[in-house]
């Protein structure tokens, strides 16, 4: 193997050429005296053997600071293996052909070759062949300042296989008085495939921002160094280039420019993000624009900056103060209806009182003429029940008005108590029953046990339930049937279902049940109702904190069901028997 002249190895060489000289010497001193000794006198032999002991004497010192030179020499040529030969860095001598002429294990590897296969290889052979311009160029500088050159280039191995490294070069002299340059190579693929790939994300990122629907600025020393395009429009620009330079602060309106230094403040603190807040901008013209507004740190162009986010609400803000102002008409609007019910129930609630005296006058005066002496004709008798169920059913109609006004304006009151649906249930049979078999609709009651109790007002619960009857055997078909069932819910509520065999009710009539005075198209027909009885069921339902609703289809019937709660006694004793 080749060894740098700069190598201990070369300094062992050079000490044994130093011994080999000196024994020469010492040769042809003890020649010279053998061939002298026979024209010496005794004296002079004896002084001639003394300077050979001395002379003997000083070659053995030499010899043993030879060897210790020697042992250092192997220490240092040891240490030198470690630090060159088996350092992390490539290192490598070349000539001033380009060959190569000595090469350490890690610049060997790095090349894809053995020490032995890079000796006598020119350089240039293992240099991608675009990078070869840079190498040379890097070389000639050398040769012409003497300075240290470094760049980046790509290394070929045997395989074609492309490696990027860092390379060093300084210039040496050689023993032969030759110049030798002296190269370190630093693998760096991964940092440049790590720059790649956070260039590409860069690139992947900036054209995101650039066609973001979102205007985006980005400004650093409190200049705009970008604008995508719709920062652009937002302010005014025709292209984002003539915002780009721009002082950030011109562009905010001066009443939000202290806020605007004090959030940049605490952003450069905490290298974070910044919630957004509503501000006024500047565009181009001048023109005020109302924004919001949030703040990144970032890094740009590797550098810190910070992105500024912004939103246009002018248009939100147009929405908002009109809804403000729909809002405050509403109340007013409110206002007033409150006090148009207001006044319809005081109305109602008076001429519910004004009508009831009147007919119940009417009422008394039929009764009299239908239980007087002499008994009236048959004529009069279809007269005077015309007249009785007339007023009756008005007197009806008036009570329900007014308990709706009553309702409405807050006056109801109720007395909630323990109500036993069964009795109930059996009261209702009784005030339906005649008027089902009038129109020969079949009636079916359950049988229900002492267990079904609710915490309801007794007086509304039958008001309730009649209403729901009457209207399953009102708007039922001749020969139908009206059935009645309590369906298992929870342990905490007890239903009623109302089910009849009617034509049924289509979505758009289910919309309108419970919609007062509306009978659903109904109004021409020879079936009396005034439209406010499922309207008093719902309020009244309510009142109890219960809960009423309807399932139908059309030619398929209707269900309605009621619920209340259950009584807390009797829920607890049916939750014991559950156990």
């Amino acid at each position: 193997m080749n060894q740098d002249p700069d190598a201990p190895g070369d300094a062992v060489d050079a000490g044994d050429a130093l011994r080999r000289q000196a024994e020469e010497q010492v040769r042809r001193n003890v020649s010279g005296v053998a061939d002298d000794i026979e024209a010496m006198s005794v004296p002079e032999v004896r002084v001639a053997l003394h300077e050979l002991r001395v002379h003997q004497i000083e070659l053995e010192m030499q010899n043993e600071e030879l060897r210790r030179v020697q042992a250092e020499l192997e220490t240092a040529r040891a240490r030198y293996f470690d630090l060159y030969d088996l350092a992390p860095v490539g290192y490598c001598t070349v000539d001033e052909r380009g060959m190569i002429v000595q090469s350490n294990l890690a610049a060997a590897t790095l090349l894809g070759v053995s020490r032995a296969q890079a000796v006598l290889k020119p350089i240039g052979s293992f240099i991608f062949r675009d990078d070869q311009d840079s190498y040379y160029l890097h070389r000639k500088q050398l040769a012409a300042t003497g300075k240290a050159q470094s760049c980046e280039l790509r290394m070929v191995k045997p395989d074609q296989a492309a490696v990027w490294v860092k390379l060093s070069i300084s210039l040496s002299d050689g023993v032969d008085g030759r110049h030798l340059i002296r190269m370190m190579l630093s693998d760096i693929s991964e940092i440049k495939l790590m720059a790649s790939a956070l260039q590409e994300r860069e690139e992947r990122y900036r054209t995101m921002v650039e066609w973001s629907p979102e205007a985006v600025l980005v400004h650093r020393d409190g200049k705009i160094i970008f604008a995508n395009k719709a920062a652009a429009a937002l302010l005014g620009a025709d292209t984002p280039g003539l915002l780009i330079g721009q002082a950030m602060l011109d562009r905010v309106h001066p009443d939000f420019r202290t806020v605007a230094l004090d959030r940049l403040k605490t952003l450069r603190q905490i290298n974070g993000v910044l919630p957004r807040i509503n501000a006024v901008l500047l565009k181009l013209d001048g023109t005020p624009i109302d924004v919001q507004v949030q703040g990144i740190w970032t890094i740009f162009d590797r550098e810190p900056a910070i992105q500024s986010v912004l939103h246009d609400v002018t248009e939100l803000k147009q929405l908002v103060s009109a809804l403000k102002q729909k809002s405050e008409d509403l109340q007013l609007a409110r206002i007033e209806a409150d006090k148009a019910n207001q006044a319809k129930s005081d109305f109602l609630s008076g001429m519910s009182h004004e009508l009831r005296s009147p007919l119940h006058a009417v009422l008394g005066y039929a009764q009299l003429l239908d239980t007087g002496k002499p008994a009236p004709t048959p004529l009069q008798k279809r007269n005077i029940d015309q007249i009785l169920q007339g007023g009756w059913y008005l007197l009806a109609l008036i009570d329900d008005i007014l308990d709706l006004s009553l309702i409405e304006a807050g006056k109801m009151a109720l007395v909630m108590e323990p109500v036993s649906l069964g009795e109930v249930m059996r009261e209702c049979h009784a005030l339906v029953e005649l008027r089902a078999q009038e129109r020969d609709i079949r009636l079916i009651f359950p049988q229900l046990d002492a267990a079904c109790v609710v915490f309801a007002d007794r007086r509304r619960v039958k008001q309730v339930l009649v209403n729901l009857l009457s209207n399953a055997v009102k708007y039922n078909t001749p020969g139908g049937s009206v059935e009645l069932t309590c369906p298992a819910t929870d342990l905490e509520h007890l239903r009623l279902v109302v089910k009849d065999s009617g034509p049924g009710l289509d979505a758009g009539e289910q919309v309108q049940l419970f919609q007062s005075f509306n009978r659903l198209g109904r109004q021409g027909s020879d079936t009396e109702g005034a439209g406010i009885g499922l309207v008093m069921c719902k309020r009244l339902m309510e009142l109890m904190e219960g809960s009423i609703g309807v399932r139908s289809e059309r030619g398929a019937g209707s269900e309605f069901w009621v619920e209340w709660k259950r009584c807390a006694g009797q829920s607890n004793n049916n939750k014991e028997e559950q156990r």
